[in-house]
């Protein structure tokens, strides 16, 4: 509850403050949403409550928008409502739509914003298409202004090697910021030995941290790779940039799972399994993709093990998420759950994280006491 004190107070405080700065900027000074506390309720959920207001009405978004962007960057619970008003009135005033704020929500957090915008207005792009790079430090900045008409050529060779947009180009400098200053022949390079060895480019784009290294660790490694004996039928730069032991483990599993396999198809393999129609196992796959590279023991172990403990085939794909889950938790999960003399007829809380499974643990034991 202190917390809650100590946010509600910096919120007035910055209102009192600061009300002739909102009306010039043109920004609505922020209210206090009425939100209802139960017995159950935390300071963190009430800040959260709080973020996803101040987001809503920044912004002029739906609520489930609004949630959807606090979910996946809680720095805006922590950040200072005011900062998001005024770079959100930054942007506007560029005029860079909200999509932009929703896009780069980091741009919301960035200070310095008027200031880094000022210095990207050099470069001979449009600000839509470089403004995420304002989510760059300030130092970084500097150096991609003072390179002035080479950094430009650097988006457009980039863009024409990687062939995508320049503003995919820009999200990509600013989440590899490597790219930034590699020498731009030995990115030319690299990619041509890649694309030799059969890896797309959409799959560098995904995963550019191989462009890091050297063109003579790359060599060893696809020799390294092309010498054992498992066919590869997709490469992909992940195992060009592992540790051998990791690369090493995805062969052994390979193997073991062409063995099993035999001349039969995954889908065949499943549909067995689970007893189902093999329309259905395909659509497992497709819903979960890693059971493609999943080792075929362990998904036989915890098939197994479920079975043994009374599920049937129809719960396993009710909740195909189990097949991918760590059999150890599972084991454990169910343990502690028949200790307690719970029964469960879905698998679905098995497959939650650690917090939300004792949460629902404890909910049902709760709920066990009382009646």
């Amino acid at each position: 509850m202190a917390k809650i004190v100590r946010y509600l107070s910096r919120i007035l405080i910055n209102n009192n403050n600061n009300n002739s700065t909102f009306m010039q900027r043109n920004i609505r000074p922020l209210t206090i949403p009425s939100i209802k506390l139960n017995d159950d309720a935390t300071s963190a959920n009430y800040e959260k409550s709080l973020a996803v207001h101040n987001i809503e009405r920044s912004l002029n978004v739906q609520k489930r928008i609004a949630l959807k962007l606090v979910n996946e960057n809680q720095k805006l619970i922590t950040i200072s409502p005011r900062l998001i008003s005024e770079n959100h009135e930054i942007l506007l005033e560029n005029k860079l739509v909200s999509s932009t704020a929703l896009r780069y929500p980091f741009l919301l957090w960035s200070n310095n914003l008027g200031e880094k915008i000022s210095l990207l207005k050099k470069l001979n792009y449009p600000l839509d298409v470089t403004i995420v790079l304002a989510g760059s430090s300030r130092p970084m900045l500097g150096k991609i202004i003072c390179s002035g008409r080479k950094f430009e050529e650097r988006i457009h060779i980039l863009s024409q090697l990687f062939k995508v947009s320049p503003r995919d180009t820009c999200e990509l400098l600013y989440k590899k910021d490597f790219l930034i200053t590699r020498n731009l022949e030995t990115i030319k390079e690299i990619l041509n030995i890649l694309r030799e060895f059969g890896i797309t480019l959409e799959d560098i784009r995904k995963d550019p941290w191989v462009l890091r290294y050297s063109q003579a660790t790359i060599k060893d490694r696809i020799k390294y790779i092309t010498d054992t004996e498992v066919e590869l039928l997709t490469p992909k730069p992940w195992m060009l940039r592992s540790p051998t032991e990791v690369i090493e483990n995805y062969f052994k599993r390979r193997q073991d799972n062409r063995q099993i396999l035999g001349s039969a198809s995954l889908t065949e393999y499943l549909s067995k399994k689970l007893e189902c129609a093999e329309d259905q196992a395909k659509y497992l796959i497709s819903k979960m993709p890693a059971l493609r590279t999943k080792s075929l023991r362990t998904l036989s172990e915890i098939i197994n093990f479920l079975y043994s403990k009374g599920f049937q085939s129809y719960h396993i794909y009710r909740v195909p998420k189990i097949l991918v889950h760590s059999v150890e938790t599972t084991k454990k999960r169910l343990e502690l759950i028949e200790n307690a003399g719970i029964q469960i007829d879905s698998l679905y809380m098995l497959t939650k994280s650690q917090k939300q499974f004792m949460q629902n643990f404890e909910a049902m034991l709760k709920t066990k006491r009382t009646v």
